[in-house]
């Protein structure tokens, strides 16, 4: 009899070719540390819009307002008054509304001669009392 053998002899030719293993893909790279101080990448700057502004318009006599004003502020009334007057009547000519600053020039500067007025009287008055009592 003849003896069987449990392993078995193979032919290397006659055995099929087993393809090669694919390579074990890499590991993942580790994350890059973040660093929160590094300068970030900044948005697109938008568009700039247009700009809507209504020119402005002078008015006729407001400088000499302003002057009326600084000069009745400084007491040289007479010459207050007189500006604000000039400008009050240049933009009332125009028929501009009122004009503030003249008004309050014009106000100070009556009030400032108004009390000049005032105590140049008492001080002349008063110089003719003390003569007439001397007499």
């Amino acid at each position: 009899m003849p003896e069987h053998s449990t392993t078995k002899h193979h032919d290397p030719a006659s055995a099929v070719p087993v393809p090669p293993t694919p390579p074990l893909p890499e590991a993942p790279a580790p994350p890059a540390p973040v660093d929160n101080y590094a300068p970030q990448p900044y948005a697109p700057a938008p568009m700039p819009q247009p700009q809507y502004q209504q020119p402005y318009i002078e008015k006729p006599g407001e400088g000499l307002a302003v002057a009326s004003l600084v000069t009745s502020l400084l007491g040289i009334g007479i010459v207050g008054l007189i500006l604000g007057l000039i400008s009050f009547s240049a933009t009332k000519k125009v028929g501009y509304p009122k004009n503030g600053l003249a008004v309050a020039g014009v106000i100070i500067s009556a009030t400032q001669i108004a009390l000049a007025v005032f105590l140049l009287g008492f001080v002349v008055i008063s110089i003719l009392v003390t003569a007439a009592a001397q007499a």
